[in-house]
Parts: C-alpha cells; sequence; structure tokens
C-alpha cells in the first residue's frame, strides 16, 4: 500500500470525513472496490475536499483513475496514479472503449470532463511536481442545452401543480425559479430557503451563494414548504442521490408530450435573467460560474432590444 501525505494540522470538515470513510462507489462492484477502497480514500482525504459534493466527486473520479490504472499492472502509487502521461492515457481510453467499463450510465464528455478536472486537483496538490503543462485529446465541449419555450414551462407547472407528490413542484421551482439543476437540487432542504424582506432565497453550495427566487414563483416555494414533511431535500429521496431530479422529471414528463430536461431548466432560467437585463457579474455568480462560455451559447434566445432603446443606452455609457 502506497503512502499517501497526509497533513496532521489539516481537518476535514466531520461530515465530509464521514462520507469519505463510509463511501462504497456504484461504479463498482464490492469485491473490486476493496482492492482500492484504501488507495482512493486516503487519497481524497489528503486532497481536503472542502464539502461533500466535492469529495463525492473526487472519490468517483479517483476510483475511476485507480481501476484503470491498477487494471494496467501499475501500483497504486501516488506518483504513478496521478501523473499527468497517466491521466492523459486515461483520457484516451475513457473516450474509446473504456466508455463502458464502468456500471451505469456510459462516461460522456461532460462527465469525463468532470473526472478529469477531479484528478487533476487531486494530482496538482499531493504531486505538484510533476508535469502537469501536457497536452491531452481533446475531450470536446457540449453544447448548453436550448431553454423550454413559456409554453411548456407553464405546463410542467401545471403538472406538477397537480400532482399528488410536492416533490414534483419542488424541481420545477428549484430548476425554473433558480436556475439549479441535479447537481444541486438533492441537497436543497427547507434549512436552504429564508424568507428576507417578502422575497425567498435559495442557498446552494459549490460554490457557495444565495439565489433570489423570482416573485413569480413565491406562492409555489410557499406551498413546498408548507407540505414537506421532514427534513430531507425537497425534491425528496437521498441527499446522495444525484440523480433523484431526472427521476422526478421523467414522472413528470409522462403528462406531456414533451420530456423535462433539468439542463433545459437551467438554460430557461439563464434566458429569463438575460431578458431581464439582470447584471452579469450577479447572475455568474448565482450560477455558480467564472466563465461567460453559457451566457453566449444562450444569447440566440435572448429576446433583442429595439434599435432606439440600444442606441439610447449606448449614448449614456
Amino acid at each position: 500500500m502506497p503512502r499517501v501525505p497526509l497533513d496532521p494540522k489539516s481537518k476535514l470538515r466531520p461530515e465530509v470525513a464521514a462520507l469519505i470513510d463510509g463511501y462504497v462507489p456504484r461504479i463498482l462492484d464490492s469485491g473490486r472496490w476493496l482492492d482500492l477502497a484504501e488507495f482512493v480514500c486516503a487519497t481524497v482525504r489528503a486532497a481536503r475536499p472542502p464539502g461533500e459534493a466535492s469529495a463525492r466527486a473526487m472519490l468517483n473520479s479517483a476510483a475511476r483513475l485507480a481501476d484503470y490504472t491498477d487494471s494496467n499492472g501499475q501500483p497504486l502509487e501516488l506518483d504513478i496514479v496521478f501523473e499527468p502521461e497517466n491521466i492523459t492515457a486515461f483520457v484516451a481510453f475513457a473516450l474509446g472503449k473504456g466508455k463502458h467499463r464502468w456500471r451505469g450510465a456510459p462516461l460522456t464528455k461532460p462527465m469525463l470532463k468532470r473526472v478529469v478536472s477531479d484528478v487533476e486537483r487531486i494530482g496538482r496538490a499531493l504531486n505538484p511536481r510533476a508535469g502537469w503543462s501536457v497536452e491531452r485529446p481533446e475531450i470536446g465541449r457540449t453544447k448548453v442545452k436550448a431553454p423550454h419555450t413559456k409554453v411548456e414551462e407553464l405546463g410542467f407547472f401545471r403538472t406538477a401543480r397537480n400532482s399528488t407528490s410536492i416533490h414534483h413542484l419542488a424541481v420545477v421551482v428549484l430548476g425554473f425559479g433558480c436556475g439549479l439543476d441535479g447537481r444541486w437540487q438533492p441537497r436543497i432542504t427547507r434549512h436552504q430557503v429564508e424568507l428576507r424582506s417578502g422575497a425567498y432565497w435559495v442557498h446552494a453550495d459549490e460554490p457557495d451563494r444565495w439565489i433570489p427566487l423570482p416573485d413569480r414563483y413565491f406562492d409555489d416555494m410557499a406551498r413546498v414548504l408548507s407540505e414537506v414533511v421532514d427534513d430531507g431535500p425537497l425534491i425528496g429521496g437521498e441527499s446522495t442521490n444525484n440523480h433523484r431530479t431526472s427521476r422526478v422529471t421523467e414522472r413528470i414528463s409522462k403528462h406531456s408530450q414533451v420530456r423535462l430536461e433539468p439542463a433545459r431548466m437551467r438554460s430557461s432560467w439563464f434566458v429569463r435573467h438575460l431578458n431581464n437585463r439582470t447584471d452579469l457579474q450577479f447572475l455568474l455568480e448565482m450560477a455558480g460560474l467564472k466563465s461567460m462560455t453559457t451566457i453566449w451559447d444562450l444569447m440566440a434566445f435572448v429576446t433583442p432590444v429595439e434599435e432606439t432603446t440600444a442606441v439610447k443606452k449606448a449614448r449614456r455609457a
């Protein structure tokens, strides 16, 4: 078993440490995980993830990389597993025949990007002397999903409001109202919602931010908070279930001719704020983004300002 450097002065949040100690990946069978668990958990613990979601993502990603490395007959040692050339080889494998190696859904390009980001983050932290400025096979960028139309949104809300499950309404409120998809929705409980000056604010983590809920969704959120009977996720299920949002949207979609998609709800949220001319810096903060890329992709769906109005605004600059 290779030594993984641990900083005795650094402490993980108790809930993060507990998650790492009890983690069992769904992508590997239990026997295979026993071969990798000690190395993967020690490595992620040493990388000091700031929250449960990042810890879970790191564990999943490190498990894939460790599985790939070990299956190639290489030892599970820090400077071998988290070595730039090994990660490059892993990417090439995952883009090819390795796409279906692990349990669950095939490893898509967006998923692979997240995996590479996670393992590089670990590698840079624990193996900083390695040469990290390397070129890798192009993973490609997945285009942002088109927003749902206003008619579609009204239909989804009608279905959710008439549903016997309050969790259905919670999903569309958090999606269309806060721009939150399956990455964040499962972790939103009543404790992440506050009423301030007549408006609901929703707290999302990683990155940490507060999102004001537009007034049009106020009554729906009030109903959700009044009818959810426990302190669990507003959308139901477990906070660790990243697939919960998709499962609820599938149930809502059964009553519609159009499939409700979490990514399209998020795009609808973006476009509504862009049409509202919400401050772009604040919009990026609410979305948990640092780059304008998503906004540029969605500009085609934004209602253009009349030329005379645009000229007046430009002259006042």
